[in-house]
């Protein structure tokens, strides 16, 4: 008896020692002696232990040669939505958060055939976590945290981006905001001010890769706002939209005849401007989240809508979330899909359609200043790819005449080509614009049938995120459609009636 109780004591002892300093001796196996196997039939196994000591021999095993292993990295992302589904208590919180903050310092090496190369783990670990909603059980349990549990859990964030003063510091900055947020709503304004051309957010998101930019737990502690600091942080991030919106209008001729900008300096820095104002578009649209949730369920249960209807609902969005200077109706993109459709492109439709999408069907665009985006569908998109591709047009469809050089155009692109150029003129005559050049004022993005990277883009999930409303025109009929990103992530989809 005695004997046992000696055991006993050292097994609870053992328990403490390994909640405080270590991760290891939990994982040493059936040879470890006594002690840890009376450990182990003791007391449940800490989750946070053992995942931290899972990747911790995975990233060893990484510095030993094997030809048959994948040059990938292995992703813990089950593991972390499984961590944090566990929690109940702010303290397992703060233990998971230990062991995530021992694991960021981690650097290890990778042996492959002749070369050695080393990492840090931040990155991978960024990769994983930017894909976990890690922020919903700190939300759910913050009204149970104490004054020192939240001080631990903030310094936890600091030590991170400290220990990582590099890129993935910049990259952890941005990803521990919705964190911060979450128990310091005014952090908000931070992560705004943190907003760049960096880390494409709707991209990142919508294909779950590199979004420690934008993420779950980033639209999780937005909704988490109190509503005077979310309508506030709305405002900011309009602003922010406004300005790089007309930063992306400025031309090479604003900056004065003294200025030597290299032209291709100047396109490099109107990508980088397009960029930022795509994040800050995904900013607006997840701190406008109730308005549109409004809009969306106004919607949801109809199969069909009379044009003037939907203009006064469209309206009453736009002006909710901001967007009241634009100087045209629904009806007028309404319009405009109607033109398109009885138009000469009408002849190519057949079974096949064209959406209009981005800045115009959303309350956005300037007219006369802004172009109108038209996607054509897959079996049409394959039809201008074999008349353009080779053409030297840079995948517009302007007259080719004028771009070519000195390379006869072949008839079905000469064909096609006429009936782009027709159906611009027509939109600029429903719009009311005057001068525009050819190809400018409705733009179309030519896409190899084979690059799927390019098909993504125009997939919904990633033009949906920040440009939600989108018109569909076939042959006969025009629809609607407006997808919801960051709740059901369904699209509706309904008839536009005259």
């Amino acid at each position: 008896m005695e004997s046992f109780c000696r055991i006993h004591a050292l097994c609870l002892f053992h328990l403490a020692m390994v909640a405080q300093l270590s991760s290891y001796a939990l994982a040493q196996g059936p040879g470890a002696g006594c002690v840890t196997a009376q450990l182990q039939n003791l007391a449940p196994v800490r989750p946070e232990l053992v995942l931290e000591n899972k990747i911790r021999q995975h990233l060893e095993s990484l510095g030993t040669y094997d030809p048959n292993r994948s040059p990938y990295n292995r992703e813990f992302v089950a593991d972390f939505k499984a961590l944090f589904a566990q929690v109940k208590s702010p303290e397992e919180y703060l233990r998971d958060w230990r062991a995530i903050e021992r694991l960021s310092q981690i650097h290890y090496v990778t042996k492959g055939d002749g070369y050695t190369s080393e990492y840090d783990y931040l990155s991978g670990l960024l990769l994983d976590l930017s894909r976990v909603d890690a922020v919903k059980p700190l939300v759910e349990f913050r009204g149970q945290f104490t004054p020192a549990q939240k001080k631990e859990f903030l310094a936890i964030l600091n030590r991170i981006e400290v220990f990582n003063p590099d890129h993935y510091g910049d990259s952890w900055r941005q990803y521990a905001q919705a964190h911060r947020m979450a128990l310091e709503p005014e952090a908000i304004f931070n992560y705004l001010k943190g907003i760049t051309d960096r880390g494409e957010y709707a991209r990142g998101f919508a294909e779950q890769h590199r979004a420690e930019h934008f993420h779950q737990g980033t639209i999780t502690a937005v909704q988490s706002l109190p509503e005077n600091i979310r309508l506030e942080a709305k405002d900011a991030a309009l602003k922010g939209y406004r300005d790089t919106q007309a930063m992306g209008r400025l031309h090479l001729e604003d900056f004065g005849p003294d200025q030597n900008i290299h032209p291709e300096v100047f396109k490099d820095f109107l990508y980088d401007v397009k960029k930022e104002r795509r994040n800050w578009e995904t900013a607006c649209r997840v701190l406008t989240e109730p308005e549109f949730q409004k809009f969306y369920g106004s919607l949801r249960g109809q199969t069909r809508i009379r044009v003037k209807d939907l203009n006064e609902a469209v309206k009453l969005y736009w002006k909710s979330i901001g967007f009241t200077d634009n100087g045209y109706t629904f009806e007028q993109v309404y319009a405009t899909a109607r033109r398109i459709q009885k138009g000469p492109l009408s002849r190519s439709l057949k079974d096949e359609d064209l959406l209009l999408y981005g800045s115009f069907p959303n309350g956005k665009a300037r007219i006369g200043r802004s172009d109108v985006d038209v996607h054509p569908s897959v079996g049409l998109m394959k039809k201008y790819y074999k008349a353009f591709k080779d053409q030297k047009n840079s995948g517009t469809f302007a007259d080719f005449r004028d771009r070519l050089d000195r390379k006869p155009a072949p008839p079905e692109a000469e064909k096609m080509s006429a009936q782009l150029l027709q159906t611009e003129r027509e939109v600029a005559e429903v719009l009311n614009v005057k001068s525009y050049e050819p190809a400018e004022l409705m733009t179309m993005v030519l896409l190899s049938p084979h690059d799927q990277a390019a098909k993504r883009f125009f997939a919904k999930e990633m033009l949906g995120q920040y440009n939600p409303i989108s018109v569909r025109v076939t042959k006969t009929k025009i629809f609607l459609e407006v997808y919801d990103a960051y709740q059901t992530r369904n699209q509706l989809r309904l008839e536009i009636l005259p």
